[in-house]
């Protein structure tokens, strides 16, 4: 992104990219790799090929710092240095960092969510004032089940589930590798049966867990910062390293080992595109698609 941010021009100059990191600088050497590698950017002529010169970068300890250079510096290098992207990696680092040390979880967690709920009102400001777009990467942390829904399926045959139309339990099933289970037992398998629960609603907005069969296909996930974070968004796009196993019989004690990695990448929600799904892999020139479902060990 920051590369081909440049490919864009405005009154016949090149725009540039900003980059803001919490955690780590910025990595020139895959960029370069990135310009010498990619197939486009390494075929234009000197004078309309991509530079390092025009990435500006910085890179942000605390909350404080992140609040003064969004609010006051970034607005000035976005008109002084023609800026067309804004990319922040990541949001939740600092957000973390700060309150998750201890004192009184409601009262951080309230203080919290009205900082994000600022820089999110600030962040789209600048993207609609400035026609730029702003691109932030986020952390997801491992999703904890109820005992419900980590009971054996076994069990989970006995219980209840939650109404649905007789057409639904008697036609409607869903199959993942060798178990077939009917659409009512995969609902109660997916969250809890209350729908205005956020176990029930968080499937539709963070991208892991609207699809058939989760828990026997990977490891559920939540994008950090809360439905706050989220109500922020026009777009969310979720990346996916799915595991893919293989039967090996000469492994004793395990019923299956990881062959390789299978990376998707999904529109959550958007404001302007579709919702949809492709494999893609990363190589040296970066990120390429994988539509024909082929996989990457990368």
């Amino acid at each position: 992104m920051l590369l081909s941010a440049q490919l864009d021009q405005q009154d016949g100059s090149p725009r540039t990219a900003l980059y803001i990191s919490t955690e780590s600088q910025l990595q020139t050497t895959r960029l370069n790799q990135i310009l010498e590698s990619h197939p486009k950017l390494a075929d234009l002529p000197p004078n309309q090929k991509p530079t390092l010169a025009r990435i500006q970068s910085t890179r942000i300890h605390d909350l404080e710092a992140q609040e003064h250079i969004l609010q006051y510096q970034v607005p000035v290098a976005i008109k002084r240095f023609n800026v067309g992207i804004i990319i922040v990696d990541s949001i939740a680092a600092n957000y973390r960092a700060e309150f998750e040390k201890g004192g009184k979880p409601a009262h951080s967690l309230a203080k919290r969510s009205a900082q994000v709920a600022q820089l999110g009102t600030h962040l789209r400001d600048l993207a609609r004032s400035h026609n730029i777009a702003v691109v932030v990467a986020n952390q997801v942390a491992d999703r904890f089940e109820s005992q419900s829904m980590l009971a054996p399926l076994s069990q989970q045959q006995t219980q209840t589930p939650r109404a649905a139309s007789p057409s639904q339990t008697s036609t409607a099933t869903v199959a993942a590798g060798n178990i077939t289970v009917p659409l009512m037992q995969h609902e109660a398998l997916l969250s809890t049966s209350y729908p205005l629960a956020l176990d029930h609603q968080q499937r539709f907005f963070t991208g892991w867990g609207d699809d058939p069969m989760p828990h026997l296909n990977a490891t559920m996930k939540t994008p950090s910062l809360g439905l706050t974070w989220t109500n922020q968004l026009a777009t969310r796009i979720a990346l996916i390293r799915s595991p893919i196993y293989e039967d090996r019989a000469y492994h004793p004690g395990e019923d299956k080992v990881v062959a390789g990695w299978k990376r998707t990448m999904k529109i959550v929600f958007s404001a302007w595109s579709n919702e949809g799904e492709t494999g893609y892999g990363i190589w040296q020139g970066g990120v390429r698609g994988l539509d024909d479902g082929s996989t990457d060990a990368t």
